[in-house]
């Protein structure tokens, strides 16, 4: 479970650093802690950064269960921004995957070469220094 989540409520914005690695038992837990977590803020943007990613093992019949959690957690994740920074195609394209599997919602996906323009999207200029921890699994 290669991943660190930091999370600043009053900031409206997490960060989620994935390396190695990452299952759809990884990925399941990471959006429990942020979309459940007792600190979440409807609204709230996240920058994925999967530079440090080898990659991600998903089974075909792992679909309807990412379809079923990413429906159960529709109302937590109105509104907000999420920023993908990754340079591979094929983490691109799982990025998206996840993003079509969701309902319909108001938050908007993008997807980055550099941390500099996941900031941009995200209407951000530099990562927190408020957030705190909320998972770290390296």
């Amino acid at each position: 479970m290669p991943y660190t989540i930091r999370y600043d409520p009053p900031e409206r914005f997490a960060v989620v650093e994935l390396s190695g690695i990452i299952t759809w038992a990884d990925t399941r837990a990471i959006l429990e802690a942020l979309f459940n977590g007792p600190t979440w803020v409807i609204g709230s943007s996240i920058l994925w950064d999967t530079r440090e990613l080898s990659s991600i093992v998903l089974e075909p019949e792992e679909l309807e269960s990412i379809r079923t959690m990413m429906e159960s957690l529709s109302k937590q994740r109105v509104g907000g921004r999420s920023a993908v920074v990754t340079r591979d195609e094929e983490l691109e394209m799982v990025a998206k995957l996840f993003s079509g599997l969701a309902p319909d919602s108001t938050r908007e996906m993008g997807v980055f070469e550099s941390v500099k323009d996941a900031l941009a999207f995200l209407e951000r200029a530099t990562l927190s220094d408020g957030a705190v921890t909320l998972a770290d699994q390296r």
